[in-house]
């Protein structure tokens, strides 16, 4: 049974994405809806914070990563 939908994104349209489906009517109510936000360097871990707003236990948990690997952290990416 599905609990849980991920999604992973570096960009602020991916919170609102994720978090526009909390609400969706094609969600089914017992599945909880999370973000895996990482901030890459074209949007900080703040600007990406700001977007989440307040987690709601069960039904909203958003996640922040600070240093992301990719494009906007090249120096980590390639370690």
């Amino acid at each position: 049974k599905l609990k849980r939908v991920i999604h992973v994104g570096d960009a602020p349209a991916d919170i609102l994405a994720a978090k526009a489906y909390v609400d969706h009517p094609t969600k089914p109510l017992n599945v909880c809806v999370s973000v895996v936000g990482v901030a890459t360097g074209s949007y900080s871990a703040q600007e990406l914070k700001d977007l989440c707003g307040e987690s709601k236990r069960g039904i909203w948990e958003p996640v922040i990563l600070k240093e992301g690997q990719g494009v906007g952290n090249e120096k980590e990416f390639l370690k």
